[in-house]
């Protein structure tokens, strides 16, 4: 066969290949695709949702730069940014067909798909229909338009059919970092005001002189408290109370103020429902509400609610030694030059075969530091407190200070709730009571520092004690933090046990 003849056939095998390729992938020659990216949030004026087969759409609408319902209930304005971005982020060749027939196959139909209707304040308006999921995508087309495309992700669940899934539900907008104070008045009690730090996790009293002689002030507990305040949400939104439903909204009321850069809101907080729901009111919206029970207490905290109920005063980098009475175990360990934890064999006898971890210790000491009484007794207690002769005594000892320690005495029997602890550390000269876990936890013995076999690779206490003392302090001081962390977590669990 001739040369030429060959060329011929050669190109021709070619052209028929690229023709196959480019009819059976009509997409990918950029005739066919859905693209809304020109969209702009700032344009939409209206959005409308109907499922296949529902009386009612849901619809949302804009003015004066707020959404709202048609029943003129606010819109949660982070729920209609997320559906905007997600139409806005449709940009698909992905070609599927064009022929009506399959339109039920893929629930893209008019009596299968979710029609989505977008009017802007300028041009044209864009209904979609949404269809079934497949592999993490799903298939649309415009209506009024045979093409069908899939999407690479399924953005059905932007998009619910019941107005209540719209509803507003968070009660302030500020945001905790924007706020330049907090006034707490509550029924019946002196009002206080806490202020921001520089450290932005803790708050402060504006004046500290109302606090009693003694007094440890959380300013932790005080910033979680205002973070309540701005992370509140309703269960229900009430139109208006009905008739003969006391609400104890007005003078009896508790009111928690926040007060932002030139604005300020206050939440107002009424009479507990039969449902464990608590009456509601923010200024600025014509609506009631109910919130859960559990985030009204978190709330109603009065200025003694905010005291520090940490038992203990710890520097870690100081300590020398560690020493645990528990019934008949004794436990005596000891920190090296280089920062290491050993076990003094001579005043302590571990268990045969006890596998030690340094890094335990770090992680119990942490534990201490973190370790918040139940409850407040004061300087006297009402019983005997059993520190003469305490079930648990642990004393931390550092060169540069007497040593200190923790007792855990008698059992403290409660008319509601479990049983408490009474217990003393060295923060304060005050009694408080623990909760029975973690005095369970704290008479582990042994356990409390045996190495936990774990994957390669799967914690920070394979790291070497010696290690961790020459790193610089503000590397080793993130690591003893996730230890911190981990041991926390394995408290929980063995709480849960």
């Amino acid at each position: 066969m001739k040369r030429s003849t060959l060329i011929v056939l050669g190109l021709f095998v070619l052209l028929l290949a690229l023709a196959l390729m480019l009819s059976r992938k009509p997409a990918q020659r950029g005739t066919r695709e859905l693209n809304l990216s020109s969209i702009k949030a700032e344009e939409l004026a209206a959005i409308e949702i109907q499922k296949a087969g529902e009386e009612k759409p849901v619809e949302l609408a804009k003015k004066d730069g707020v959404w709202k319902l048609k029943d003129g209930h606010l819109a949660d304005p982070d729920a209609v940014d997320r559906a905007v971005k997600a139409i806005a982020e449709i940009s698909t060749d992905d070609f599927i067909s064009r022929s009506a027939s399959r339109q039920e196959k893929y629930g893209v139909s008019k009596e299968k798909g979710l029609k989505i209707s977008l009017r802007r304040s300028s041009g044209s308006p864009i209904s979609l229909v949404l269809g079934s999921s497949d592999k993490g995508g799903a298939f649309i087309r415009r209506e009024g338009e045979k093409e069908i495309f899939k999407l690479k992700r399924n953005i059905s669940y932007l998009f619910p059919t019941e107005s209540k899934r719209w509803l507003k539900l968070k009660l302030v907008d500020f945001k905790i970092e924007d706020l330049k104070g907090a006034r707490i008045a509550l029924a019946g009690v002196q009002a206080y005001e806490l202020l921001p730090t520089e450290d932005e996790q803790v708050w402060k009293l504006s004046d500290s002189s109302v606090l009693p002689e003694g007094f440890r002030f959380d300013g932790k507990a005080a910033r979680a408290l205002v973070q309540q305040a701005v992370s509140c949400r309703a269960t229900e939104i009430v139109d208006e109370a009905p008739e003969g439903v006391e609400t104890g909204l007005g003078e009896a009321e508790d009111r928690i103020t926040l007060n932002g850069d030139g604005a300020s809101v206050s939440l107002h907080l009424g009479a507990t429902t039969e449902k464990n729901l608590v009456w509601a009111r923010v200024d600025g919206r014509d609506r009631l509400f109910k919130i859960p029970e559990y985030q009204a207490k978190n709330l109603r905290k009065k200025l003694e609610d905010l005291r520090d109920m940490r038992l203990m005063k710890i520097d870690p980098e100081k300590l020398s030694d560690l020493r645990i009475q528990s019934g008949k175990t004794s436990i005596h360990l000891v920190k090296g030059e280089q920062g290491d934890w050993s076990i003094d064999e001579k005043a302590s006898r571990p268990p045969q075969d006890f596998n030690f971890d340094p890094a335990m210790v770090e992680g119990f000491i942490s534990s201490l530091e973190n370790l918040r009484a139940e409850k407040y007794f004061g300087a006297k207690a009402p019983a005997k407190t059993g520190f003469n002769h305490p079930l648990i005594r642990i004393e931390l000892e550092s060169a540069a200070s007497p040593p200190i320690q923790l007792l855990v005495g008698r059992e403290i029997k409660q008319k509601e709730g479990a049983s408490l602890f009474y217990a003393q550390g060295n923060a304060d000269d005050m009694i408080y009571g623990i909760p029975a876990f973690q005095k369970e936890r704290l008479s582990r013995g042994w356990e409390l520092f045996r190495k936990i076999n774990r994957p390669p690779g799967g914690g920070m206490g394979n790291i070497d004690p010696a290690t961790l003392a020459k790193l610089p302090p503000e590397v080793r001081q993130q690591l003893l933090q996730q230890m911190r962390q981990r041991q926390q977590m394995q408290q929980m669990q063995r709480r849960t046990q």
